[in-house]
């Protein structure tokens, strides 16, 4: 595990990483905000009056001319009736001779125009202030905005995870791909790095969350912000957040192990050193360039170089005119000019010819690479052992006996320290660097979709690139032990089989 931690380079994404906490933080305060909206709004509902409540005040003498008017009109209702001593009497004070007689009435709160009651006394509004706090228009305002917000930061939340978790495997692509070309086991590496974006993005997640339901059961109250919202929300922060992790850090591991670095380094190697720059798997936002997608950018550029050919040759038919209207009109400066100018579209012409010719051998070798990877072709010889010692571990025996599981998919062979490692076959270096847990690693295309890799190294004495013949020295061994297989059409093949399968050179 730690040198599958280390293996993921993480200096490469801090930076990532690190615009991951400020975007996850601010995608868990939107979402938090937005629960509390909608959790305020709930609490409103609740507190909406159903009815306009009043007092009306008339004189105990006209009581009852009252109530019947009151009772003779719509959508009114009177709830009660109480001598203005019996009123306040219920608050403990004490009332002389009552004159006065108070109706309780109420009205929907939709019914149209002002509540008044001819040749009452006074008419009390007692909800006002509760119909214009509470209202229907507030209730759904505030739920719509709490819905967006909330949607809109898990969605934000979401797009930041996987995209943290996308531009880490690029980053890690190299590393990735030479381990499982090592026999290395993914999951390891994609758990890690699950649980290292999982773990940022909590962060940047409770960090703010926390606050904000603080300040919200502050600022509302402990009844319209309930408790069990905000463990609700904390809990399936953690388990979405984990599990959104994990999930995308297996795919994004699983594509870089699919398209490794050799899968680009094939197409950069058909192009050469000065066109390698485009094949590198930087600068794609999906992935490596595969050789199809090289193949047609290189037939664009021989289209626009024959379009530049043409126009060179039009430039040439026009000087070739200007200088016959020179001639003609005896135009001795306008003659130098025109000659001069036909001498750059000339330069032009023949530098555009040369370009296109370039391009068109160039395309023809890419061809013949995607002929020789896709065809099976003849079998590639001769094929040698890179060491002279013993088999220490044989093919299927790693993992059986303590300290051989990183020679899976393999075999280890003896060495002594300083010791040559030669290439098995002729091929291309397609990686020679250094990978934490395996030490220095060398891998050779050999063509034919057939690679051959030595680590465990001292050092490696070529570089990515370079043409090596059979029995040449590619590295230094250390003493110990020395890993070596061979991957044959994306499969690990018994190495020991593949040399004694070799044909008669």
């Amino acid at each position: 595990m730690t040198s599958a931690w280390r293996s993921l380079r993480l200096s490469r994404i801090r930076g990532a990483l690190a615009l991951l906490f400020a975007i996850t933080s601010l995608a868990a305060a939107s979402m938090s905000l937005g629960a509390g909206l909608l959790a305020r709004a709930r609490s409103d509902a609740r507190e909406v009056p159903a009815v306009a409540e009043y007092y009306v005040v008339a004189r105990s003498s006209e009581a009852s001319d009252m109530r019947s008017g009151l009772e003779a009109r719509q959508s009114v209702r009177v709830v009660s009736e109480r001598r203005a001593g019996e009123l306040l009497a219920a608050g403990g004070r004490e009332f002389g001779p009552e004159h006065l007689t108070v109706f309780e009435v109420e009205r929907p709160t939709h019914a149209p125009g002002r509540f008044q009651v001819d040749g009452a006394v006074d008419v009390i509004d007692v909800n006002a202030e509760a119909r214009t706090m509470f209202t229907w228009e507030r209730v759904v305002r505030g739920g719509v905005v709490g819905g967006v917000l909330l949607v809109l930061g898990c969605l934000v939340f979401v797009w930041a995870v996987i995209g943290c978790v996308e531009t880490a495997g690029r980053a890690c692509q190299d590393a990735i791909g030479v381990r499982v070309l090592l026999g290395a086991e993914a999951d390891h590496v994609w758990r890690v790095l699950g649980l290292v974006v999982g773990s940022v993005a909590l962060a940047g997640g409770f960090s703010s969350f926390a606050f904000l339901t603080f300040a919200m059961r502050t600022e509302m109250g402990a009844g319209s912000f309930p408790l069990l919202w905000a463990l609700g929300g904390v809990a399936a922060l953690l388990f979405g957040t984990v599990a959104l992790s994990l999930g995308a850090a297996r795919r994004a591991v699983a594509r870089a192990a699919r398209a490794t670095v050799l899968a680009s380094l094939i197409a950069a190697f058909a192009w050469g050193s000065a066109s390698a720059a485009r094949a590198e798997p930087s600068e794609t936002p999906n992935g490596p360039i595969r050789n199809a997608d090289v193949l047609r950018a290189l037939s664009r550029d021989i289209a626009v170089c024959r379009r530049a050919v043409h126009v060179a040759r039009k430039g040439m038919a026009a000087t070739e005119h200007q200088a016959v209207l020179a001639a003609a009109a005896r135009d001795e400066a306008r003659l130098r000019i025109a000659v001069a100018k036909r001498v750059e579209s000339l330069a032009a012409l023949r530098r555009e010819e040369k370009r296109c010719e370039a391009l068109v051998v160039e395309r023809v070798r890419l061809r013949e690479v995607l002929r020789s990877v896709r065809l099976f072709g003849p079998p590639i010889t001769p094929r040698r052992p890179p060491v002279a010692g013993a088999v220490a571990v044989r093919w299927g025996e790693a993992g059986r006996r303590p300290g051989t599981h990183a020679y899976r998919n393999g075999i280890a062979m003896r060495t002594r320290g300083g010791e040559s490692v030669r290439a098995t076959a002729t091929g291309r270096v397609a990686y020679a660097g250094e990978l934490p847990g395996s030490g220095a690693v060398v891998v050779i295309d050999h063509g034919r979709r057939t690679y051959s890799v030595y680590a465990r190294i001292e050092n490696g004495v070529v570089s990515v690139g370079q043409e090596v013949e059979a029995g040449e020295t590619v590295a230094r061994a250390r003493q110990g032990l020395l890993y070596f297989s061979i991957r044959h059409r994306g499969r690990a093949v018994d190495p020991l089989a593949w040399l004694a399968n070799a044909p008669p050179v």
